[in-house]
């Protein structure tokens, strides 16, 4: 039992380091892509975050997005960034936690059910920090683009779901 939880612990922790460089990593190169669309990102640290669903189980899935969500707050400072990442951040744990029980769900559905939960909590952010809702208007364009945003995430997610089973069996591998 002991061995397991700290497997469960080492496997977590490599997920928050993950999750930490690839925000860092797609941070810095947005400047670089020019993003047409304010607010548009494809959300690569939800990588790590969909990894710790499966393997190291719910729990842990939501101690890697918060550790994410405060580290880059504390080391961006951009307070409406915060608020932006915590909303859509939640919502799309939320959403993702429903749709894997459900077990109606592939990789895929859960990581796209992430990505348009976490762009809907955006929005609310929005509506909460301006006071307007004519931020809603932009929601056909942001959903859209995170369904596309989801459906990259998963795909990259999948080698590093076949690293984990190779290396560890069926040991963390909990769907």
């Amino acid at each position: 039992m002991m061995r397991h939880k700290i497997n469960k612990l080492t496997l977590t922790s490599v997920l928050i380091a993950l999750t930490l460089a690839l925000a860092i990593a797609e941070n810095l190169a947005i400047p670089l892509l020019r993003m047409p669309i304010p607010g548009a990102k494809i959300g690569l640290s939800n990588i790590a975050v969909l990894v710790a669903f499966y393997f190291v189980g719910p729990w842990y899935a939501f101690v890697v997005l918060m550790v994410r969500v405060f580290v880059v707050f504390l080391f961006g400072g951009n307070t409406v960034a915060f608020v932006f990442s915590l909303f859509g951040g939640v919502m799309a744990y939320i959403t993702m936690f429903a749709l894997k029980h459900s077990k109606r769900f592939s990789l895929y559905g859960i990581s796209a059910g992430g990505a348009f939960a976490h762009a809907s909590g955006q929005i609310v952010a929005a509506v909460y920090l301006t006071g307007s809702t004519t931020v809603f208007y932009y929601m056909p364009i942001l959903t859209g683009l995170s369904l596309v945003a989801g459906f990259v995430v998963a795909l990259l997610a999948v080698p590093i779901f076949k690293a984990l089973v190779k290396y560890e069996g069926s040991h963390f591998y909990n769907i």
